[in-house]
């Protein structure tokens, strides 16, 4: 029996290899790789017009009317520390462009900073003393205070108004 325990392997690895070489192996080819297709390309948007701000009564501001005597300060910033760019003279109208400005205090008044359009220039006024086209009230600052006072009846003409500012007319 020993010719038959040398055999024996050398049968099985001589079948082994007669079964491997005569059935052919079928090889499959690996999967083709998926291609996904490149998103399309938007064409960038064209920007967004810049908003031009005119002084007309067109634009979407309210034309109002500078209610101080004799100027209001047309300030940088919506502050009293806010730097002046200019003094506004009773009467001038300008363009309100947005009232929703901070709340403060001037002289005794409540009132919030609104930004105005005024000689191709934004800036911010104390909105109180403001008023609309059909009003007629006035202000007079006196050292910290504010007078609300009637307009005087030559309102329109503002020589006559500067006189009134510097002669208190006695009545």
């Amino acid at each position: 029996m020993p010719v038959v325990k040398s055999v024996t392997p050398l049968l099985v690895t001589a079948f082994l290899i007669c079964a491997c070489k005569s059935t052919p192996k079928k090889v499959e080819p690996p999967p083709a790789p998926k291609v996904e297709a490149p998103p399309p390309i938007a064409a960038p948007e064209p920007p967004a017009p810049e908003p031009v701000v005119s002084a007309t009564p067109t634009d979407n501001g309210e034309e109002m009317v500078v209610a101080v005597i004799p100027e209001l300060a047309f300030r940088a910033a919506p502050s009293r520390r806010g730097h002046i760019i200019d003094g506004l003279p009773y009467l001038t109208k300008v363009l309100v462009l947005d009232k929703a400005g901070p709340k403060d205090r001037s002289r005794g008044l409540d009132g919030s900073w609104y930004k105005i359009r005024y000689g191709g220039r934004t800036g911010y006024v104390f909105g109180t003393y403001l008023r609309g086209l059909d009003e007629t009230h006035a202000f007079r600052l006196k050292r910290r205070r504010a007078i609300k006072i009637a307009a005087p009846k030559n309102s329109g003409n503002l020589a006559a108004y500067s006189h009134f500012k510097m002669h208190k007319h006695k009545h």
